[in-house]
């Protein structure tokens, strides 16, 4: 069964600890990590598999266009959202970066439940074929 994993950042923390909490509930099945920066969110990349990422698009230091491109360097195949509280006309290059949606602020969860579960969906096909067409992903040698 495909168990997937969340990064939440935002440098809004009591609203970061809201929205992955409110995850937390309506997804039991998903792993929920948290980030209050974009730095933070890095080491959490590097150290493990992502399946979905939901950025704050205005941070301090890196913002989330930074992050996006960061996280498509390394977690290629990571569906990536941003949100923001205004319309920074970035959604275009975020877009062209390779980001899976942009949501305005405030986040409900209901609302984009459906989109997050598509992104999943999708992910999940994509590993289901990748393994079909690498048998080495699965333990065997390749000949």
């Amino acid at each position: 069964m495909f168990s997937a994993r969340f990064l939440v950042v935002d440098d809004d923390v009591a609203g970061l600890y809201a929205l992955a909490e409110s995850l937390r509930r309506r997804l039991p099945d998903v792993t929920v990590d948290t980030a209050s920066s974009a730095e933070r969110a890095l080491v959490l990349l590097a150290a493990a598999r992502f399946d979905l990422v939901l950025t704050d698009f205005s941070m301090p230091g890196m913002d989330g266009l930074g992050l996006l491109r960061q996280i498509k360097a390394v977690q290629p195949g990571c569906a990536v959202f941003l949100m923001t509280g205004c319309d920074m006309g970035v959604r275009a290059e975020a877009l062209r970066l390779g980001a899976a949606g942009f949501l305005h602020k405030p986040i409900f969860v209901s609302e984009v439940l459906p989109l997050f579960g598509k992104a999943i969906k999708e992910i999940s096909l994509l590993g289901h074929q990748l393994a079909g067409s690498h048998p080495e992903r699965e333990g065997t040698p390749s000949t």
